[in-house]
């Protein structure tokens, strides 16, 4: 059989509802639409289709500080209480440990009611000072791997401190634009974005519709949408130097904060290696969930792009076909 012909009955028999896209190099190997845009009334997916991305976030927001780090605004060992007001932790916390998730810093409640925040132009620098920092650190920074979207919302303020423009701004001037990445930008609740996928979460094995949600919330830490075109595009944007040079990439790829023996978190990213055929392989990626996605997209010693992005927040199904289609790549293409 067929690679292409593998691909396709893993993602029918999983019953993933989405967009894949596998690349090797600068060749696009499969591109493909499984499931509907909107379910209720069948509208398929186009390649183009513009799906929420969840903590793939991350990466961009990772990205962001790399570049104000290589043009001198910022260092890595800089300590948080340099850029933010209000900082009472007993322990130093760097740029490094938001990076890496290894700030001690805890998650604050991203599904809470943050509504006389949300009308205040200066919306995460209140977040950061009245809602992240009053909580105690849970441990020493730099002890141990904790994951912290609360790490990547204090980043997204200290962005938009340091080049003094929305977060939103940043990501379309540094990032999107260069890449020609016209499909990607932030997820405000009022924007008109042709191709939009419908949102859905999983109730009781049933597929509902997702709650609405704003997405400032989640900020840096998760608040983006694109396309598995996009995605590819910025993967090949990271591999060749577009974005950071190689000795920013390899920071942002090295594992920083060990979780388990295989890897752990790089800076935005999950870090991992692993032998085959005799030869020590590297595995790059970043998972993202909420209401209306699951999406993950990876890459495979800097040069095999796995993406897959879906509207229906339902893990069983997404890990599945996720894993499925990975176990095959490295059969077939490694």
């Amino acid at each position: 059989m067929l690679f292409i012909d593998k691909v396709i009955e893993i993602c029918e028999n999983s019953k993933i509802n989405g967009n894949v896209l596998i690349a090797k190099g600068e060749e696009i190997l499969f591109q493909g639409s499984f499931g509907y845009s909107n379910i209720e009334k069948e509208i398929p997916f186009v390649d183009d289709s513009v799906f929420r991305v969840g903590s793939i976030t991350k990466q961009f927001t990772a990205v962001s500080i790399l570049q104000l780090v290589e043009k001198g605004l910022l260092k890595l060992e800089d300590s948080i209480d340099k850029f933010v007001d209000g900082v009472n932790y007993k322990h130093k916390v760097t740029i490094h440990h938001l990076l890496s998730n290894s700030s001690g810093i805890p998650n604050f409640d991203v599904f809470g009611n943050y509504d006389d925040l949300l009308v205040s132009k200066n919306f995460h620098e209140r977040m950061v000072k009245e809602v992240i920092l009053p909580k105690p650190l849970n441990f020493v920074p730099g002890e141990r791997f904790e994951y912290s979207s609360s790490g990547f919302f204090i980043l997204t303020h200290i962005i938009e401190l340091i080049s003094k423009v929305s977060y939103h701004q940043y990501l379309q001037d540094n990032i999107f634009k260069p890449l020609n990445m016209k499909n990607s930008g932030f997820h405000f609740l009022d924007l008109d974005i042709p191709d939009f996928a419908s949102l859905y979460d999983l109730k009781d094995n049933k597929i509902v519709e997702a709650l609405e949600y704003d997405m400032r919330k989640a900020s840096g830490a998760g608040g983006m949408y694109s396309t598995v075109n996009d995605l590819y595009k910025w993967g090949r944007g990271l591999i060749e130097n577009k974005l950071i040079s190689q000795k920013y990439l390899d920071l942002m790829f090295k594992i920083n904060t060990p979780i388990s023996e295989a890897g752990g978190y790089g800076y935005g990213v999950v870090s991992t290696v692993f032998e085959k055929n005799n030869k020590t392989h590297s595995n790059i990626y970043h998972p993202g969930n909420g209401p209306g996605v699951f999406a993950q997209s990876m890459i495979i010693d800097r040069d095999i792009q796995l993406i897959v992005l879906s509207n229906v927040n339902d893990k069983f199904t997404f890990n599945e076909c996720f894993n499925s289609l990975e176990n095959l790549i490295l059969e077939d293409l490694l």
